[in-house]
């Protein structure tokens, strides 16, 4: 999408959505509708797969997680016909927490990793931490600090060399540093990124990181023993409002909270966190997570010993476990869906690029002689200016053009007079075989050549070479006005001297012009060569 084509208003809405989705995402989703209800947008693919995406986004942030699937999935494909891959990758990332809140980690790793390399094709490195950081914690999850750690360290190089990201985003991957180092017993470095946790914190009143970043404070309380500071800490949570958090970024922290709560027999606080948990939980639809709730109940039952809650919760876990299966052959549809899409996008893509190619080798190239054509020269001679005005070197320009042409295509016809553009564009395209030689028809019977880095004995060389080759050919001309030589000939004008810095093209084009108007004046079939532009 280039966000510039579209007029200042419809600019501000969009703005206005980003910036919203995740502390009032009721109110963006107000706006994304409020853009898809636009006349002007009715037919605009790249807008409704912007507006999907971000309708995703916000009923994710509410805990909606079928609602946000709907409108990613939808989304995705719009966004792929539109080749806005940068929403594509973070799509991937939705729908791979999703997956993970639904329990199907190999699904979730399946998303994060294409999401992954869709980044690193298109060079979306400052959102790559987004994946490390989801990847990271489902390593966690495994209890597989080890392999964890890397990618959370690589997220953390990503916000040094990128430092307009966020503190928000910055916080997600420094709170899953301090749930590594807690679990890796390293205490010293939880309480540094947990100190930089805070910092956002202190930034905005955040009842999600709040909640998140105390439960880790109480977790790293607890494993250095200090129960003091544990304990008030978990007096502090008690009495936080849960409302407004995005369950689905936090769940497994929060559930290492309440296995916490239950180790040290803080049964209180156990269920006051359970009872702000659960309509959450509940809210969410997602299958799996109300059964980790009911896992978390029946851990309590189990150890207070109350066998009766114990089997009424366990054929609750049952009846949970077969809704999840149903489930997860929803989810794995949908992620063949958005294989099968993806592929094709790919497809086309490559078809696209392979005619854009084609047809910029058609513009930059003349039909006829099969040489570079005008459009090139001109791009190519800006470049090899300024590499000689930054190396120091010399730059060589040679214009020639076949003596008496008009008279050969009169009388011998057009055909004949293309065939020796053809041979003569073959005798120059093989002096361009030598390293930092470039050749070009200029038009009509006029040809330019451009030499880089070499002295004006070697270009002067290059120019006999070319009138020595040509004679070669021996091509019969009983129609030339030059009574001595029969046969087709060329007139050459060269320059060569390193330029200036501030010296032009066009000093070299013109010097070499003027020096074949002097060879052509002297009697055609001869050579003008100058290391000077007058």
């Amino acid at each position: 999408m280039i966000f510039d084509e579209y007029s200042e208003d419809i600019r501000k809405t969009m703005l206005d959505i980003e910036a919203n989705r995740i502390v009032k995402p009721r109110y963006s989703i107000q706006l994304c509708e409020e853009l898809l209800a636009r006349k002007e947008l009715e037919y605009d693919v790249a807008m409704k797969g912007y507006v999907n995406f971000n309708m995703g986004y916000c009923t994710y942030e509410l805990n909606e997680i079928r609602k946000a699937t709907a409108y990613i999935m939808e989304g995705l494909n719009q966004l792929l016909e539109t080749q806005q891959w940068r929403l594509v990758s973070r799509s991937q990332n939705i729908l791979g927490i999703i997956a993970n809140s639904q329990g199907n980690l190999l699904l979730a790793m399946d998303y994060y990793l294409r999401g992954r390399a869709i980044c690193e094709e298109h060079g979306f490195v400052d959102i790559l931490y987004l994946f490390n950081t989801n990847i990271g914690s489902i390593y966690m999850f495994l209890d597989d600090v080890e392999h964890a750690q890397p990618y959370f360290d690589d997220s953390e190089r990503i916000f040094n060399e990128y430092p307009h990201i966020t503190i928000f985003d910055k916080t997600t991957t420094y709170i899953n540093q301090t749930t590594c180092a807690i679990h890796g017993k390293k205490y010293e470095d939880a309480e540094y990124y947990l100190a930089l946790a805070r910092e956002y914190i202190l930034e905005r009143e955040d009842p999600l990181n709040q909640i998140l970043i105390s439960s880790l404070e109480a977790q790293l309380a607890n494993g250095m023993k200090d129960e003091v500071r544990r304990d008030t800490i978990i007096a502090e949570i008690d009495q936080i409002n849960c409302e407004k958090i995005a369950l689905l970024d936090v769940f497994d922290d929060l559930y290492y909270y309440a296995q916490m709560l239950l180790d040290i027999e803080n049964f209180d606080s156990f269920w006051n966190f359970i009872n702000k948990l659960e309509p959450l939980v509940n809210k969410s639809e997602s299958y799996h997570l109300q059964k980790r709730m009911v896992q978390l109940k029946l851990f309590y039952y189990e150890r207070v010993k109350d066998n009766a809650a114990f089997l009424k919760e366990s054929g609750l876990y049952y009846k949970l476990s077969e809704k999840l299966e149903k489930d997860q052959q929803l989810i794995l549809r949908d992620n063949l869906i958005v294989k099968f899409n993806l592929e094709e996008a790919k497809k086309k893509r490559f078809e696209m690029e392979k005619r854009n190619e084609e047809l910029q080798r058609k513009s930059e190239i003349d039909a006829l002689t099969g040489l570079n054509n005008r459009y090139s020269l001109n791009e190519y001679s800006e470049v090899a200016l300024q590499r000689a005005i930054i190396r120091g070197s010399s730059l060589g320009y040679e214009i020639l053009d076949i003596d008496y042409f008009k008279e050969y295509n009169d009388n011998y016809g057009h055909q004949a007079g293309d065939e020796i553009l053809i041979k003569i564009a073959g005798v120059l395209q093989s002096i361009a075989e030598n390293p930092g030689i470039f050749v070009a028809r200029y038009g009509g019977d006029e040809f330019i050549l451009i030499y880089e880095n070499y002295t004006y004995v070697e270009v002067k060389r290059f120019v006999m070479e070319i009138k020595n080759r040509i004679h070669n050919l021996a091509i019969p001309h009983k129609f030339s006005k030059a009574p001595e030589y029969r046969y087709v000939s060329v007139s050459q004008g060269a320059v060569c001297k390193q330029p200036g810095p501030n010296n032009k093209t066009w000093d070299y084009m013109a010097a070499a012009d003027r020096l074949l108007y002097k060879s052509k004046s002297a009697g055609k079939n001869g050579y003008q060569i100058s290391d000077q532009f007058e």
